[in-house]
């Protein structure tokens, strides 16, 4: 908390295009992190707010319940993009997640929900064909990229995902692009 408070006090909120959250670890981040995002937009109106709601993967929650919720309420509102995987788009969207159709229709929930909020970008959803699937799911567009499965996971491969897709976003490229960018290289 003393930490996020102190940040508005540097004068370099404006000079940051992008903010992004990661894992959690309690309920009582939440506030903090919100007045912090608060702060943030009213001095760069322009900035991109990324979440990835780590949450939980391969049907395991990581968090407590009243994260989830919290996240939802507070987070997820003022969020230009989330960066789900497909546990946790299940958990944000209130509804289980088996294959792209599904993800197509919980990102538009989203999406509906979250007047701010230009996409979602869900990551590792696995499709019908076997393959896995990488998806830019926005109003009025959805982006798919598909990849062979791997014979197990890698951990973190989200979380890096949502990385380079803010730099490039940073650097100036549009979202799309800078998905296409980012899942591309998160899957070499």
């Amino acid at each position: 908390r003393a930490i996020l408070a102190a940040l508005p006090q540097l004068g370099i909120m404006a000079d940051c295009p992008c903010v992004i959250t990661g894992y959690l670890g309690a309920v009582a981040q939440i506030d903090p992190i919100v007045t912090v995002i608060d702060h943030w937009r009213a001095a760069r109106p322009a900035g991109q707010y990324i979440l990835d709601p780590v949450l939980g993967d391969n049907g395991r929650i990581y968090v407590s319940d009243g994260l989830v919720q919290q996240m939802r309420a507070g987070l997820l509102p003022r969020a230009n993009y989330v960066t789900p995987n497909q546990f946790e788009l299940g958990l944000l969207a209130g509804q289980p997640i088996t294959n792209s159709d599904d993800a197509s229709a919980a990102a538009h929930h989203l999406l509906d929900q979250n007047p701010p909020l230009q996409a979602v970008i869900a990551t590792g959803i696995i499709g019908d064909d076997g393959c896995i699937y990488d998806h830019f799911i926005s109003r009025d567009d959805t982006v798919s990229l598909a990849y062979n499965k791997r014979v197990s996971g890698i951990p973190g491969g989200g979380d890096l995902v949502t990385a380079l897709f803010a730099s490039h976003c940073a650097s100036g490229f549009s979202a799309p692009d800078s998905f296409v960018a980012a899942s591309r290289t998160a899957h070499k």
